[in-house]
């Protein structure tokens, strides 16, 4: 007789980082993987944007990564995300840590939603605009504007109101 058994399915491996925690996988792209991770030097909650590693060594691309670290790091507005960390050269991986934003793309939330009444949309596209406009002024070209890039901020009704 022969018992037939399902692998029990085994979760993913986070990676490990000397100065973060890392808690969970919040989504992937062709040149990373973001995380959410816990800093416990300063007792928040990150996104750690961590480079594929059959990436890692082509200068090329780790080039163009440490270039967009300092790009968005020198960038100031409420509709872009706030660079805390970046890796440094002594580093195994490379990663640029970000302000956690917690919510949906704007991807997940048509997914889930379907279509949006025209003021909210208009309400997003205005947000996503003024924080191109913004990073133009100061040299910076996002090169990536699609809805998988646009992160909904859950925003708490205040107690008062």
């Amino acid at each position: 007789m022969v018992a037939k058994t399902s692998p029990v399915p085994r979760a993913p491996r986070l990676p490990s980082l000397a100065k973060y925690e890392v808690l969970g996988e919040l989504g992937h792209g062709g040149m990373a993987t973001v995380y959410r991770a816990h800093d416990p030097r300063l007792g928040r909650d990150v996104a750690v944007k961590l480079l594929h590693a059959h990436l890692r060594d082509s200068t090329e691309v780790a080039a163009r990564f440490s270039t967009e670290a300092r790009a968005v790091a020198k960038l100031r507005h409420p509709n872009i995300v706030e660079v805390f960390d970046v890796s440094g050269e002594d580093d195994q991986e490379q990663f640029l840590v970000v302000e956690l934003i917690r919510g949906p793309s704007l991807r997940k939330l048509l997914a889930d939603h379907g279509a949006l009444p025209p003021e909210i949309g208009v309400a997003i596209a205005l947000d996503v605009l003024a924080a191109l406009t913004s990073a133009h002024e100061s040299g910076v070209v996002h090169r990536d504007v699609k809805p998988e890039n646009v992160l909904l901020e859950h925003l708490e009704a205040r107690k008062d109101d």
